[in-house]
Parts: structure tokens; sequence; C-alpha cells
């Protein structure tokens, strides 16, 4: 597997530690990658404003008013084009960093575990 692959794996992981929300699917198309997410309106809708901030796009966009029990599909791209020597892999690091940030700010991930990616990713560490 090559780094776009096990990058890709990884924030597919760390996406289904959100609750409710998982990463039901996943692809390299060209120079994107495609994640299929699932899981309820209210997580997925916090989880968009998240994955729009690290310039990957999300289809449907989903608005709060919602169900909140039912369950919905995404699809999210994010480009995976080098930006700098920083960002190797495109929109995709930058949706890991952002994930990383708020799994840490929520109590989902611990301060060390999270600056094993961020310092990884290139990107500031957590206290």
């Amino acid at each position: 597997m090559d780094d776009i692959g096990r990058t890709l794996d990884e924030v597919c992981a760390l996406i289904g530690r959100f609750p409710h929300c998982s990463a039901v699917g996943d692809s390299v198309d060209g120079g994107h990658t495609v994640i299929h997410l699932a899981g309820k309106p209210a997580e997925l809708i916090a989880l968009q404003d998240l994955l729009e901030a690290a310039n990957a796009s999300v289809t449907p966009w989903l608005r709060a008013d919602e169900s909140a029990d039912a369950m919905a599909i995404q699809v999210v791209r994010a480009s995976v084009a080098r930006r700098d020597d920083l960002i190797a892999h495109g929109s995709l690091q930058l949706v890991g960093v952002h994930v990383v940030w708020r799994l840490h700010r929520d109590g989902l991930m611990g301060t060390s575990e999270a600056n094993d990616y961020l310092l990884r990713w290139c990107a500031a560490p957590v206290q």
C-alpha cells in the first residue's frame, strides 16, 4: 500500500471515532480520495464543517433541520495533490489534521496520540 492509501486508511479510522459516524467505503480516484460516510445527521453536520475547512467537498450538504433519527450518507472528495514540502497529501492530509484537532478537543483522543499524528502531518500540536 502506498503512502496515500495508508493516509486514507488512517483518516477513515479517525472519522470512525466520532460517535454515530463512520467511513463505510473509500477509494482513490485519480488525484482525489473518495470517502463514503454514514451516520446521524447531527454528527455528520458537525463533521461536514470540519471537512469543508480542510478544503474537501461534501455532498449532499446536510441542513440543521434534517431528521435527527434517520441515517444519512455523504460523499467526501479530497485532493491528494502535493501543496508544498509540508502538505504531501493535499486536502486529505488537512482532513486528517482537522479530524485529530476535533477529536482531541472533544476528549475522544489523548494529547500524546493526537500529537503523534499532528507532528507526522506537519501540523500544530495540541496541549
